[in-house]
């Protein structure tokens, strides 16, 4: 299953050993780290997310500002980025609403497996769908990033992986 992630030209839809099919794909996270990259899955999504009549939810996790930092330009520098993923995902967030679809935003901030937390979130929004992007590791899926390989093993619902290929343009 990476390699076919991995290396397939198109988005690949995997429903994982725990998958239990949805009858409707009402519920969609999409899980992100609110880069550049992940804008035209989003817009895409949204997209498709009304042509299914589907609500989203955006979930972010941010790591904390480490208890030993005292360093006020780093906890400066911290809060500054805090504060633009927060605009940025209120922006997304507003345009799927312009564009006709409900969207939720859920930011979690705390030191976490990125995958468990995915698992939770998914969870938590009753997601009948998770679509993920996946960055091209050139080593090849010996490299398959570890938080995804959890996710697509241990998800109660479909994942869509949308893959960022080798020259950096979505696929």
């Amino acid at each position: 299953a990476e390699a076919l992630v991995s290396f397939s030209p198109f988005p690949v839809l995997v429903a994982g050993p725990e998958c239990v099919a949805p009858e409707k794909m009402a519920q969609i996270l999409f899980p992100t780290s609110l880069s550049k990259e992940s804008t035209k899955t989003f817009s895409a999504l949204v997209d498709w997310a009304k042509s299914q009549k589907a609500e989203l939810t955006l979930y972010h996790l941010q790591d904390p500002l480490p208890p030993a930092t005292l360093n006020a330009q780093v906890t400066e520098l911290w809060e500054k980025q805090m504060k633009h993923d927060r605009d940025q995902a209120k922006r997304w967030q507003q345009e799927a609403e312009l564009r006709g679809i409900h969207c939720r935003l859920q930011f979690e901030t705390q030191v976490a497996e990125v995958g468990e937390r995915i698992l939770t979130a998914a969870k938590v929004a009753h997601a009948d769908l998770i679509v993920m992007d996946h960055r091209y590791e050139s080593a090849g899926p010996s490299l398959f990033n570890r938080q995804m390989r959890m996710v697509l093993a241990e998800s109660r619902c479909p994942v869509l992986v949308v893959k960022k290929s080798r020259s950096g343009k979505k696929d």
